[in-house]
């Protein structure tokens, strides 16, 4: 349970008592599920370094998404009111990026965020069977929130509900326009480390029609089937997929693809600078593929779902995206095109968050934080066994070609399976294995002992292993 204790500072009556910054104002960070925890937390940036401003959360535990939301903010630090103390305390301000959370004991204004892109998805109900449009405040307190919007051309849609709102950009989609200087650092984070190399991004939302509900085994195919000196593939997964199945068994679904190399983006941060650094996304109809587009990244569509809301910029991309086929991937990866004008469709902004929330609250709004997304820390693994083809390497099994294996390989199957093995002790190794060839690097190249043969010596700057299969295959 979050916050089962009554907090007495820095809210409450007698908070005056023990606090130790007296005279803030009192804003009530409002979450319900992790996706909007983290855009919360994101937006409330707005208030770094203002020591006039005192924040403090509370969760609605209704949400079927809430698995991780207690995790997120006991690791930010924060201060968690119980639920239940709501109906006793007044604040200056609620904010908020659920749309579904109960305002019912709130007292204060609220405003409400959006957690992706407009709104362009229909979702199920958590109270009834139907569907609703996501990112609409509840219909019963809807005259009390005020929806923030991220172009003028949602104003309409959010009238036409009764709801009231303002146009005041999205705060996510500044910062990735301020992060672009940073694409280098954000690519070494990816493992792209020379000027040759593409990294292709897969983005999924969640639910049946999203990309891995279609096509799950989509991140293994690719990386079994590009290059893997020219090609880094990475992962953003939607936190309600993470957090409906739970984050280990999505790692147990995604093991074969984390063996072949997958870069996975955990679900709190990195999904921002993995779209600066992407040359190519394969996505589907959530945010992350619209973000992707708006930036001008060429993009593919994996899937399409129908729950998209006709007449928004979405259902545009959908109409303009190239669809990813089942045919070889490397030749639509580079034969992929950027979606034109999604970034005027869906941003265009007269003010800031900053300024909407400070206006709020009465306060001056001080000089906006221009800071950039923080390199990012994906979940990698490195490959330990390649194919090789051509002089071509590529992760695991893929295919035919000659198969090299480090002796680091954790899977034994592969190592019993490796024609060539590389390790510090060639003898060893072909006493243990039933390989042909073992490899030893060396400065400068890499000695190579046959199983039934005389060691030679081959030189070169190349990977051992490429080293090691054009000499054999000579």
């Amino acid at each position: 349970m979050f916050g089962d204790r009554e907090v007495r500072v820095p809210i409450g009556p007698d908070a005056h008592r023990w606090e130790t910054v007296a005279g803030t104002r009192k804003v009530l960070g409002l979450v319900r599920t992790f996706t909007s925890t983290t855009r919360l937390l994101e937006a409330l940036d707005a208030f770094r370094g203002d020591w006039r401003v005192q924040v403090v959360f509370a969760v609605d535990e209704t949400s079927a998404f809430h698995s991780g939301v207690a995790d997120l903010l006991h690791s930010a630090g924060a201060r968690i009111a119980p639920w239940e103390q709501l109906e006793h305390l007044t604040f200056d301000l609620a904010v908020t990026a659920s749309e579904n959370v109960d305002l019912t004991h709130v007292s204060a204004p609220v405003v409400l965020l959006p957690h992706g892109v407009g709104f362009h998805k229909q979702v199920p109900d958590s109270r009834s069977g139907v569907t609703r449009v996501s990112g609409l405040a509840r219909p019963e307190f809807r005259e009390r929130v005020l929806h923030v919007l991220s172009h003028p051309g949602q104003v309409a849609q959010i009238a036409r509900t009764g709801g009231r709102s303002v146009v005041a950009g999205d705060p996510a989609w500044e910062r990735i326009l301020l992060s672009q200087p940073m694409r280098e650092q954000y690519r070494r984070a990816f493992g792209v480390t020379s000027a040759g190399q593409r990294l292709v991004l897969l983005s999924s939302t969640w639910r049946a029609e999203s990309l891995l509900a279609r096509r799950p085994l989509l991140a293994e195919r690719l990386l079994r089937e590009l290059p893997a000196d020219e090609f880094q593939v990475a992962l953003v997964l939607h936190p309600n997929a993470w957090f409906g199945h739970s984050p280990w068994q999505i790692r147990q679904w995604l093991a074969p693809a984390l063996d072949l190399g997958l870069h996975l983006v955990p679900p709190h941060e990195g999904w921002q600078a993995a779209l600066v650094a992407s040359d190519v996304v394969i996505g589907d109809h959530g945010s992350v593929t619209y973000y992707a587009g708006a930036l001008g990244t060429p993009i593919l569509l994996a899937e399409f779902g129908a729950e998209v809301v006709p007449g928004t910029p979405a259902e545009q991309l959908g109409q303009l995206g190239t669809r990813l086929t089942d045919a070889a991937p490397a030749a639509q990866i580079a034969d992929a095109v950027p979606v034109p004008g999604l970034a005027s469709l869906a941003f265009d902004a007269p003010v800031s968050l900053a300024e909407v929330l400070y206006e709020q609250l009465g306060l001056t709004c001080p000089e906006p934080s221009r800071r950039a997304w923080p390199v990012p820390a994906p979940e990698h693994r490195p490959v330990r066994t390649f194919t090789v083809r051509d002089g071509v390497r590529y992760p695991g099994l893929s295919g035919e070609g000659l198969v090299c294996a480090e002796e680091s390989e954790p899977d034994q199957r592969l190592l019993h399976t490796a024609s060539v093995i590389a390790g510090a002790d060639p003898a060893g190794l072909l006493s243990r294995y039933p390989c042909s060839w073992a490899v030893r690097p060396v400065p400068g190249g890499c000695e190579i002992h046959p199983r039934d043969g005389e060691p030679f010596t081959v030189a070169g700057a190349e990977d051992p292993m490429v080293l090691a299969y054009r000499a054999i295959s000579r």
